[in-house]
């Protein structure tokens, strides 16, 4: 059962990546030969990216992490797609990158998530279910984004790559 879950998190949210770049004319995920520096749909200039800071001392096996990060980009995204638009097509036409990073707390989640709202950048929690690895209602993945790249590494440049 475990294992089903987790597959079906990643396949969700490769699905979802391809679909996006599907509808905005690319060939999926990086598709459409795009440089990355001007957004034409948009009008914004410059890289756009989702930042995916996972909480390292939970503990959680590769398959988790990545069926969390995928939750975790649905719903940033979601919160973009109203709030944030035009960034949101910045981010679409970008190939949609996503940079997973470490922290190691609920605490620097939290600072993080107050520093990228203060600036009004999206943020999104994922708190899991308590199925599988850890115990319900553990906070698991923080999204950030989408935003310009010198934005989020402001917020978010002195953490690891995951």
């Amino acid at each position: 059962m475990a294992m089903t879950e987790e597959v079906l998190g990643i396949v969700g949210g490769l699905l979802v990546g391809f679909l996006i770049g599907r509808s905005r004319g690319g060939g999926g995920a990086g598709g459409g030969g795009f440089d990355g520096v001007f957004s034409e749909g948009s009008g914004l200039r410059g890289e756009y990216k989702i930042v995916l800071c996972v909480r390292t001392d939970l503990g959680m096996k590769k398959g988790k992490i990545a069926a969390q990060c995928g939750h975790a980009t649905l719903g940033v995204y979601k919160e973009a797609v109203r709030f944030r638009p035009r960034e949101v097509n910045a981010w679409e036409e970008n190939a949609q990158p996503k940079i997973a990073l470490q922290i190691k707390s609920m605490n620097e989640a939290r600072g993080l998530e107050r520093a990228a709202r203060s600036r009004g950048i999206p943020t999104y929690m994922v708190y899991d279910a308590g199925r599988t690895q850890i115990s319900a209602g553990s906070m698991t993945v923080l999204a950030i984004g989408p935003a310009r790249k010198d934005e989020l590494d402001a917020i978010t440049g002195k953490l690891k790559l995951l």
